[in-house]
């Protein structure tokens, strides 16, 4: 078998995996599993799939050294850092950063990400206003915050979560799925499908709905992000929807 072949079953299972780990019970397997695929990249020397099985690994590994792992925003934060630091340090394997750019936003892009701003907002109302989820867990955080404060929370929590997210979904994953496979289409739609699972439980929006709106929401920002050849423009668009969560809560604390 190939080196390039074992590239891809090393990617897309680590990624089927992480997909898996975000709807089930038990994630114990699952770390196991991306642990072999981690070694196995090593062994091939298989720098992308070193960095999808690495950040894999570390996204499900440190929630078991500390709890706190497990919470927003040090269940991405701290797994991102990690992972930058290794690859960092490991000169052979920083090609991964050749996608770690901020692009450009012509006036396609700005189309598209007025239209996919404007969509998020409303679909994220919607599901406030027709499921009416139960939000005390995220109500919890700011209900005994000052006005001001809750302001500057609200900017702080909607800009570092659309990096923290994009980086994960939108540059690791689907830059390994994209060197796996070299299909636009095939990686845009896998980082949104993992990106979707993510919300299942307490995303978000979350449940079954939440899945679908994340999904189609995720397809529309890895378009932009291929669109644009960089970071910049999924972030920006992004932000605006986490502000947007952000802005309900807030009215519903009050």
């Amino acid at each position: 078998m190939s080196r390039s072949t074992l590239n891809t079953i090393v990617i897309s299972l680590t990624i089927v995996a992480l997909s898996l780990s975000f709807i089930l019970p038990s994630r114990l397997w699952v770390l196991l599993l991306i642990a072999f695929f981690l070694i196995t990249g090593v062994v091939i020397r298989s720098k992308e799939g070193i960095h999808v099985s690495l950040f894999c690994f570390l996204l499900l590994f440190l929630p078991l050294i500390s709890p706190i792992m497990a919470w927003w925003p040090w269940s991405l934060l701290v797994p991102l850092t990690v992972f930058h630091l290794i690859i960092l340090s490991i000169p052979p394997i920083r090609r991964s950063y050749t996608w770690l750019k901020l692009g450009s936003i012509s006036k396609d892009v700005l189309i598209l990400m007025l239209i996919t701003i404007s969509m998020s907002v409303i679909a994220l109302i919607c599901w406030y206003r027709l499921l009416k989820p139960d939000l005390s867990i995220y109500l919890g955080q700011i209900q005994n915050m000052p006005l001001m404060l809750m302001l500057f929370a609200g900017l702080g929590f909607a800009l570092l979560n659309a990096v923290m997210e994009e980086l994960a979904f939108r540059w690791i994953i689907m830059n390994g799925m994209n060197s796996a496979f070299n299909s636009p289409a095939v990686s845009i739609i896998s980082q949104a499908g993992a990106f979707g699972l993510l919300h299942y439980i307490a995303g978000f929006p979350n449940g079954s709905a939440g899945v679908l709106m994340t999904f189609v929401y995720g397809i529309l920002l890895g378009v932009i992000r291929y669109k644009s050849k960089g970071m910049m423009a999924p972030v920006v668009t992004h932000f605006f929807a986490d502000l947007t969560i952000f802005i309900i809560l807030i009215t519903t604390s009050l």
